[in-house]
Order: structure tokens, then sequence, then C-alpha cells
């Protein structure tokens, strides 16, 4: 449940928030999933993490919002997990 503000990559003011498992997601998640939930595991880098953007413009958040437009009906949790350095 982290939410602030921070300087991003290029020196640019960009809103960070995490989910209550610590997702970079707008929308917390319960451990255990229903049936209509479909959830997208994305592992990678400082990309994937979305370093130098604001929340809404982050990888997965563009790519949580592509599904949700595919696959009305369903409820889409994109959860990326990065490694700094890899």
């Amino acid at each position: 449940d982290y939410d602030k503000q921070m300087i991003g990559g290029y020196g640019n003011i960009i809103q960070w928030k995490n989910n209550n498992y610590g997702f970079r997601n707008d929308k917390n998640i319960q451990l255990e999933k229903d049936t209509n939930t479909i959830r997208v595991l994305v592992l990678g880098d400082s990309f994937t993490a979305g370093y130098r953007t604001d929340q809404q413009n982050t990888y997965c958040a563009l790519l949580q919002k592509n599904l949700e437009e595919k696959l009305i009906g369903k409820n889409i949790e994109v959860l990326p997990v990065w490694v700094d350095n890899p």
C-alpha cells in the first residue's frame, strides 16, 4: 500500500503505487483468485518496474489496460516483478 510521488529517471515527478502485496499496481489483490480473474506475472528489470515513468504509463499498466479492453467481463491483474542490476 505504498503511494508516493518521487523523482523519475529523467528528473520528472512520477507517481509510484504498490498494492497490498508489493506489486506496482493500483489494485489490491486477494491471495485466492476467483474463476473470473486472469493473472499475468511479468518478470523483468527496471523496464518492467517502470522506473522512469508515471504509474499509468508503465508497460505493465498499459498491458493491463489493453487486456481489460479485449477481455471484457474478466478481472485482469498484471503483477510486475523486477530485479535490479540482473
